[in-house]
């Protein structure tokens, strides 16, 4: 649970400018990154988290917070926010990670481990997770077999969305 401030509420009549594109990071260590201005609408100056001043591992005195990005994308010991016209390149992007650090839409197999039949069914569980986005469908393919769609629970913006599919192998082995 993150306090602070909001960075729109911060950057005021700052923004929108037709000039500023990005938001650019920098922190005590060193670090720099940046994040295209249309991400900051939910972006944090952040304080606290859980109730607590931030500590020195977490950021201390402030760091961005910024739904649906990569940590990357999230500097701690921030020192100064420059608004530019064109994206500067940030030690992760120099190495090819995405400029805007949007998460991927993603997904994990959780069950079975093994291979586990049981009364001739297969029982298959996991997650996926789309950031700020929602998730829609899931589908799950058996060896390069045709996809099939996956019943899942209500997917919530921002968490990790459960599925399930119990699945009959077409012959035993």
């Amino acid at each position: 649970l993150w306090r602070g401030v909001p960075v729109r509420e911060l950057l005021g009549d700052l923004l929108p400018r037709p000039d500023v594109k990005y938001a650019q990071f920098r922190s005590m260590n060193g670090y720099r990154t940046y994040l295209p201005v249309n991400l900051l609408d939910h972006a944090l100056l952040a304080y606290e988290m859980n109730g607590e001043r931030l500590s020195p591992e977490q950021g201390y005195p402030i760091r961005l917070v910024v739904p649906g990005v990569y940590d990357y994308k999230m500097p701690k010991w921030l020192t100064a926010i420059d608004l530019v016209a064109d994206a500067p390149i940030g030690h992760y992007e120099s190495q090819g990670l995405s400029g805007s650090g949007e998460v991927q839409t993603t997904s994990a197999i959780l069950t079975p481990r093994a291979r586990a039949v049981v009364d001739g069914r297969v029982h298959f569980s996991g997650v996926a997770f789309a950031g700020t986005r929602k998730i829609t469908r899931v589908e799950l393919s058996i060896d390069d077999g045709d996809w099939m769609p996956v019943p899942f629970v209500d997917a919530v913006v921002g968490s990790w969305t459960p599925w399930q599919i119990d699945w009959t192998p077409p012959a035993a082995g």
